[in-house]
């Protein structure tokens, strides 16, 4: 796996009625650079967590609406971990 840094992580979290938050079993991973962030995927693509196993897709984030939706899905099939 290459060396690198994790800049942050969010977990997706649903909050309950009873007041409760819940993990909704994704989240997102950013790293210092897309050569970390693709070894990353590559070797870590399949684990079993918790016993369930990891799918790991690279995606890029834009700030520009449609184009950023049409984008990324492009870029989540191009690059998806296999």
């Amino acid at each position: 796996m290459k060396e690198g840094r994790i800049l942050s992580v969010k977990v997706k979290k649903k909050h309950l009625k009873n007041g409760k938050n819940v993990s909704m079993g994704f989240g997102f991973v950013e790293f210092d650079s897309t050569e970390t962030a693709t070894s990353v995927c590559n070797d870590l693509q399949g684990t079993v967590l918790d016993g369930h196993a990891l799918i790991l897709l690279l995606c890029h984030v834009k700030n520009d609406g449609k184009v950023y939706k049409r984008k990324l899905r492009k870029i989540r099939v191009q690059l998806r971990c296999m």
